[in-house]
């Protein structure tokens, strides 16, 4: 009969035991009885199968562990006057035993003065000075590893209950001590394995109750991600050990996505922390109400990747009556939110002109009033320089809650066109002089990727992640435009693709013209710098490309 097993130690839910391996005398046990099998008649002799051994059964383990307080129900809770977590234990949980790739699950029977007795089972032939690894809770430990699942964390809830269930590790380590029964050399505790941190989180004024929260590492990895059963601003969150580490946060409620970046944490295992985050809303960036891709044929869905061979170009009539689901045809206001416009005349305008400056001396210019997410925004002054001839940065809408840094670049890949980068900045910019230094050290940060399709850039608005504060990077393809040799009218890009990018907006300047931005590849990083970005208006025959906003 198998043997019970007393033990002292927390623990929680079973963990499917590794195969047993058989032992070459049972294999020689089994061979044999095949043969008295084959050379005796069946109604002669009637066959048992041998008994194991109570060693290979179990062996009787004994251990005293100490785990602090003692409860009847497992729980954290939170000590607000003493700024700690409360742990509590409870009988019935259960605790993973590794040893001999074999993990044996033993069930807490009491717990009393701050030690729990243990009973429960030995099995794969322990031996003595065989090393064990402990791991409470028992759902905790990986059958594969014999460690502590690498993706435990992945998604949680936001509730110390769940990280009391699930969440709240210890792991210790010893030496069996096998005999006719075992127990452990010396003294074994367990250590806690993870941090948990209690973040309150607000739009910077108010409380954000979030329906989800993604904590990624500085290299942009999810460490996990959190769902609230119901919307909540207050969560709990069990997080691995760091060092001087960066995380970036991204909170969603149900309307708009916020995020947060902290540049160098440390988390000590064990430790509890309250970190209050006050999170940039992406609706003050407006890059991030422009659309992924362009609008397809037909006008009521999107193109699904980057290219000037395969674009449709719109008259405007044909733009103006699109049907994509929750976006529309940005209105020239609205166009001018990323594109800097100085002012708005006839002949159109070029936002790059004569700026000839280095970054560290820009051109100042008071930027018309335009249109985010439905919401009007003053003229305002901004600044903009030019570096390497070619990349055009910008801070804009200085001393307001949209203030932002912004790159523009011609590049070549994943097609030719234009690279749009941004970022908020509003707690750093809040006057002229705050923006010339902002800008005179722009070409050294590690935001601006230079790259289109970089990791987290050109995500749709309804699913948006960022990586700092509001990044957001939306690409525009060189597509030309329709001409069929001088026809014009709605139909495939098959003039000027590759070097010339026309997009319409809703706005007209009468009956027979409508406005739009045009960009020349021939221009960017040529040393007249005219020409390289501009508005106009054209005729609404015309067919040109198409990139709608999100609806407010």
């Amino acid at each position: 009969m198998p043997q019970q097993v007393t033990a002292l130690v927390p623990t929680r839910s079973n963990v499917p035991h590794f195969n047993r391996r058989m032992t070459m005398n049972k294999i020689l046990t089994i061979a044999a009885m095949a043969l008295m099998i084959t050379a005796c008649s069946s109604n002669d002799i009637e066959q048992t199968a041998p008994q194991p051994s109570n060693r290979a059964e179990g062996i009787p383990f004994t251990a005293t562990i100490s785990i602090g307080e003692s409860a009847t129900t497992r729980a954290l809770s939170e000590d607000a006057t003493n700024n700690k977590i409360v742990t509590t234990w409870a009988a019935g949980e259960k605790v993973a035993l590794i040893h001999n790739d074999v993990i044996d699950v033993v069930e807490v029977q009491s717990v009393s003065n701050g030690l729990a007795t243990l009973t429960g089972t030995l099995t794969g032939s322990p031996a003595n000075n065989d090393e064990v690894t402990i791991i409470y809770p028992s759902s905790a430990a990986d059958g594969t590893t014999g460690n502590v699942k690498a993706d435990l964390l992945a998604a949680q809830d936001g509730t110390l209950a769940t990280i009391a269930e699930k969440y709240d590790v210890r792991k210790g380590a010893g030496t069996l001590n096998v005999g006719a029964t075992a127990t452990l050399y010396g003294n074994v505790s367990l250590t806690n394995q993870f941090a948990i941190v209690k973040f309150s989180l607000t739009d910077g004024t108010d409380a954000l109750d979030a329906t989800q929260f993604i904590i990624k590492d500085g290299s942009d990895n999810v460490v996990t991600t959190v769902t609230p059963t119901s919307a909540n601003s207050e969560l709990y969150v069990a997080m691995q050990p760091a060092t001087a580490s960066a995380f970036k946060f991204v909170a969603s409620d149900a309307n708009f996505s916020y995020s947060y970046t902290k540049a160098s944490a440390t988390l000590v295992a064990g430790i509890y922390y309250q970190s209050p985050i006050a999170l940039s809303n992406l609706k003050y960036n407006p890059l991030w109400w422009v659309a992924q891709y362009n609008m397809a044929e037909g006008g009521a869905s999107f193109v699904t990747s980057h290219s000037t061979e395969s674009q449709y170009c719109f008259n405007w009539t044909d733009a103006c009556a699109e049907a994509v689901a929750y976006y529309h045809l940005p209105t020239f206001a609205e166009q001018i939110s990323i594109f800097p416009c100085d002012k708005t005349n006839s002949n159109g305008t070029n936002i790059f002109e004569d700026i000839y400056n280095s970054l560290s001396f820009p051109k100042e210019f008071s930027e018309v009033a335009c249109t985010v997410g439905g919401s009007s925004v003053s003229a305002n002054t901004s600044v903009i320089g030019r570096h390497a001839n070619q990349d055009y940065y910008a801070v804009r809408f200085i001393g307001t809650q949209y203030a932002s840094a912004w790159h523009y670049k011609y590049v070549t890949s994943p097609c030719n066109g234009l690279l749009i980068e941004s970022y908020l900045i509003p707690g750093s910019c809040a006057d002229l002089a705050a923006a010339k230094t902002i800008l005179a050290g722009i070409t050294s940060s590690t935001i601006f990727t230079g790259s289109a399709n970089a990791t987290n850039a050109n995500q749709t608005p309804e699913n948006t992640t960022v990586t700092i504060d509001a990044f957001t990077q939306r690409f525009l393809p060189a597509c030309g435009q329709h001409n069929d040799n001088g026809n014009y009218g709605s139909g495939s890009a098959d003039f000027q693709r590759g070097t010339n990018g026309y997009y319409w907006s809703a706005t007209e300047k009468d009956s027979s013209n409508g406005w739009l931005w045009n960009f020349n590849s021939n221009r960017f990083g040529s040393s007249s710098a005219t020409s390289n970005l501009y508005e106009r208006n054209v005729k609404k025959d015309y067919a040109f490309s198409v990139r709608l906003f999100r609806d407010n």
